[in-house]
């Protein structure tokens, strides 16, 4: 199968990237970047993370909390892409 892209035609196996492009998010008839709307939901997973850490006593546990809260944001951005992406 190939893709025809202009007027080069190139074997589809060649734009496998095309197709886990995210796409964009349409709210009130303005397009947005998916990002726009999964970052406040990472954000808002890692906050309620780092309160139930808090009122357990487990956040004093931990070595280094800056790092530990970016991995967790960054872990939970790309769970809420792989959820939300329709893939």
């Amino acid at each position: 199968m190939h893709v025809h892209t202009g007027f080069i035609t190139k074997p589809s196996f060649l734009t496998i990237g095309y197709f886990f492009m995210l796409q964009a998010v349409v709210l009130g008839g303005v397009e947005f970047s998916p990002l726009v709307v999964y970052f406040p939901i990472a954000f808002i997973l890692t906050a309620v993370t780092r309160f139930i850490l808090h009122r357990l006593g487990w956040h004093d546990k931990i070595w280094k909390v800056s790092w530990f809260e970016v991995s967790i944001f960054v872990c939970y951005l790309a769970l809420t892409v792989y959820l939300l992406s329709g893939r």
